[in-house]
């Protein structure tokens, strides 16, 4: 998690505050995806879910566009108690995962 630094950030996020924090909220992300997988296999899906939904706002912030689309699908899959979300939530993190460690080639 050291190497957030170098996290690339998206296109028109001029803020500087919102840039400085930006890979910060990318390694949050990464973080609350693998609490996620771990409680939907514990078949808490409410409490996933209130998590989703906090990441959604932070997508939102960041105008992280792709992360608030796969977002929104793995809200209503947790809404509906189906277990298909830890699919999609591996699925997110790796693209996390890969966004945080973009610029470090």
């Amino acid at each position: 998690m050291e190497d957030f630094k170098n996290a690339a950030f998206p296109k028109g996020l001029t803020d500087p505050d919102l840039v400085d924090l930006y890979p910060h909220a990318i390694a949050r992300m990464v973080e609350d995806i693998d609490t996620m997988i771990t409680l939907v296999a514990e078949k808490e899906f409410q409490r996933a879910c209130f998590t989703a939904f906090k990441l959604h706002g932070i997508a939102a912030l960041f105008r992280m566009d792709e992360f608030s689309a796969a977002l929104t699908a793995i809200i209503e899959s947790l809404e509906n108690k189906d277990s298909h979300a830890s699919v999609q939530l591996e699925d997110l993190g790796a693209k996390a995962r890969l966004q945080l460690c973009s610029k470090r080639n």
